[in-house]
């Protein structure tokens, strides 16, 4: 039996709420517009991941690749 977990949201300790959404992840903050921070153009993302400062962003997709993004000036 395979069971698919998808992690598509994560509240951060920076107060910025990540969202992956189909293919592009957002960051959203309280009483600001949302703010497209990547997209891809073949697949979707499947997970998204604060790290414990809420300095940097992990993301996954469904081709299994992981990237660490540095969130600079939020």
């Amino acid at each position: 039996m395979c069971v698919a977990v998808l992690n598509l949201i994560d509240w951060g300790p920076s107060n910025y709420l990540a969202a992956a959404l189909n293919n592009s992840v957002y960051l959203y903050e309280t009483g600001h517009g949302p703010i497209e921070l990547t997209a891809i153009s073949n697949g979707y993302y499947s997970a998204v991941k604060w790290d414990y400062k809420g300095e940097n962003l992990i993301t996954g997709n469904n081709s299994s690749l992981i990237q660490v993004r540095i969130i600079l000036n939020i």
